[in-house]
């Protein structure tokens, strides 16, 4: 479910199966608490978005536009999106997160909020933030919100300072900031 802004406690659809693991309602609470909780616009990247819950919040508390990408869960989201009237906001590509950054980098979008979320097992988080830079689509000023497996080491890019760490259950959250200043 979305839990504030304009659409709180609208219910979202979950892909089905076991390849998506929807983010809890008690971690986007942490997350949200730690980033905003509410924004004054922007535009948000929901990589790896399953069922595009993270994205929508965002929307929900005041983004101006985000952009969903998940190779698989596509359907999901555009559902999700539709059924709150988020349509004109949202951007869905249905594409490997790669392919994704290269179209995004060509049409000079510069991300206020990115949130990084994709299958613990593949350990993706460092190399989509180095993805990121290189197809330099985070503004200046951008927060990036990881979230993986309490196991996997914190990620420690060059281009990102961490600003917080916190850990629920399984889930190890990080919260950064980009950094020009140490590219």
């Amino acid at each position: 479910r979305i839990i504030a802004g304009r659409w709180g406690g609208h219910p979202l659809k979950a892909p089905t199966g076991n390849a998506t693991r929807p983010t809890s309602d008690r971690v986007k609470e942490a997350v949200f608490s730690m980033i905003g909780p509410f924004f004054n616009g922007g535009i948000c990247l929901d990589l790896f978005a399953g069922s595009g819950a993270l994205g929508i919040e965002a929307l929900s508390r005041g983004m101006n536009a985000a952009v969903f990408v998940d190779q698989a869960s596509t359907n999901v989201i555009r559902d999700n999106v539709q059924a709150v009237g988020a349509t004109g906001a949202s951007t869905i590509l249905k594409m490997p997160y790669q392919r994704a950054l290269r179209r995004l980098s060509t049409q000079s979008l510069k991300f206020d909020v990115v949130f990084i979320d994709p299958p613990y097992r593949l350990n993706l988080v460092p190399q989509s933030m180095k993805d990121m830079l290189m197809a330099n689509v985070v503004a200046v000023t951008a927060t990036v919100v990881t979230e993986h497996d309490i196991k996997q080491d914190t990620p420690h890019v060059v281009g990102y300072r961490l600003r917080k760490e916190a850990r629920y259950g399984t889930t190890k959250i990080c919260i950064f900031q980009a950094d020009s200043s140490s590219i």
